[in-house]
């Protein structure tokens, strides 16, 4: 069987596309091919929707591109069902598919993790990874990619289901859950805020009831799966809350923590092409999230329609494009701040922080 992404999984196209779309690592973007090539044989043995990092090039602006190096699927099969289909996966000759089984296990009880190893086109063996989360019996909101579709460089193999963009939202939410379910390697959360941000930039009022559809439904799941149910749905909403705000400094100007600075530096130059995503985006990315996360916590514990909840959360981010990019202070003179942090603030930074109570 020959890739079905042959004309594109070599050195020449690889290279040509990282230098086209601003891509500083080649093994990345060939990694991210890989990732669309490996998904679309497992597709044919397992019902699976696609979320994650693959998704996002389907929910950007096209101003930013941003690569993925993993395959992240959710299924209704129980992991017995899915550990067969994945048996029974046909892959192109020299792709193998192996069971990973980490040193520290992920807490879920019913994540499958594989590793697909290939031969490089730069030489050597690389591999991708595949968390499969297994018997999610559940309604996704989900939508499908044609089969031909453009990605970055190159297009689709065969049609994908991949979460609604309210739905992939929703789902992301819980990684920035710091102290209860949330990423281990804090080195992720530059990656996550970003993902969010940009979901939340196109989002409609309809994407995001979506969004509190998708927390309930997929947060309350993994909370009953996580390490024998330890947390609640409401201990999580709470801790996004909590969490997301230390990622940003307030104490003389809204701004990235020296830590966060960091790992932004190193998902911008992995990640992402080239100089177009600002630190100051970053920081307006974190403050959507924020602003979302005082929302998803009030939906929760019952204080507001999720409707309403929407409806206040997309006019505030409405509010804070319409005056980004205008010169520092600017809303602060409008709005009358008295809180020298907001007054002098760039405008959509002073709008998401004061909706989101950090002021």
């Amino acid at each position: 069987m020959s890739l079905r992404l042959e004309s594109v999984l070599n050195d020449v196209s690889v290279v040509a596309i990282a230098e086209d779309r601003g891509f500083q690592e080649k093994n990345n973007v060939e990694k991210f091919l890989m990732d669309f090539e490996v998904q679309s044989h497992i597709a044919e043995s397992l019902d699976c929707t696609v979320r994650g990092g693959m998704c996002m090039p389907f929910y950007t602006d096209g101003k930013e591109n941003r690569t993925s190096v993993d395959i992240d699927l959710l299924t209704r099969e129980t992991v017995t069902e899915a550990e067969e289909a994945i048996a029974g996966t046909n892959l192109p000759s020299g792709i193998v598919l192996e069971r990973h089984n980490p040193i520290n296990p992920h807490p879920l009880d019913n994540l499958l993790t594989y590793k697909a190893r290939f031969g490089s086109c730069f030489g050597g063996r690389k591999h991708i990874k595949i968390d499969i989360f297994a018997d999610v019996k559940v309604e996704l909101g989900t939508t499908i990619i044609r089969s031909g579709s453009p990605v970055i460089g190159f297009d689709v193999p065969r049609d994908m289901r991949v979460l609604s963009r309210g739905w992939l939202l929703g789902d992301k939410m819980t990684s920035l859950a710091l102290n209860t379910v949330g990423v281990k390697r804090i080195a992720e959360t530059a990656k996550q805020a970003y993902d969010m941000g940009v979901l939340i930039r196109g989002a409609t009022k309809s994407d995001i009831v979506g969004t509190f559809d998708a927390f309930s439904t997929l947060t309350t799941l993994k909370a009953t799966k996580f390490d024998k149910g330890k947390y609640e749905i409401t201990d999580i909403a709470a801790d996004i809350e909590s969490s997301v705000p230390k990622l940003i400094s307030l104490e003389h100007a809204i701004t990235l923590t020296r830590d966060q600075e960091k790992h932004y530096n190193g998902f911008n130059s992995t990640y992402v092409s080239k100089a177009s995503y600002r630190k100051t985006r970053h920081v307006t990315n974190i403050l959507m999230v924020c602003v979302l996360a005082k929302a998803v916590r009030e939906c929760v514990e019952g204080k507001i329609e999720r409707g309403e909840a929407a409806a206040r959360v997309h006019d505030v981010v409405t509010t804070a494009l319409r005056v980004e990019g205008e010169p520092k202070g600017s809303w602060g003179s409008r709005a009358g701040h008295s809180t020298k942090v907001l007054k002098n603030a760039l405008p959509e930074h002073a709008v998401l922080a004061e909706a989101a109570g950090l002021f």
